[in-house]
């Protein structure tokens, strides 16, 4: 495919189906983006998550919550906390 029938693919969709295009790129990338930048999570786990929801996307995301809540829960609070 050469760049002229790229453009035109493009302009063929027009304004709404670009915005609609640029929406879905975001649904489907957000959660892998969610999991790479988080801080409560490392090494081989985050790796295995970042493959999860690089897979998997949304249906990762609610065993992937479940799992940060409990390791939250077993760590206790943070010092300094109340």
């Amino acid at each position: 495919m050469t760049n002229d029938e790229m453009v035109a693919q493009i302009t063929a969709l027009g304004g709404m189906g670009i915005l609609i295009l640029i929406v879905v790129l975001i649904v489907l990338v957000l959660p892998l983006f969610l999991v790479m930048f988080s801080k409560r999570i490392h090494g081989g786990r985050k790796l295995l998550w970042v493959v999860l929801m690089g897979t998997f996307s949304w249906l990762a995301w609610p065993p992937y919550a479940m799992m940060l809540r409990k390791a939250e829960k077993e760590a206790g609070p943070e010092p300094g906390k109340t």
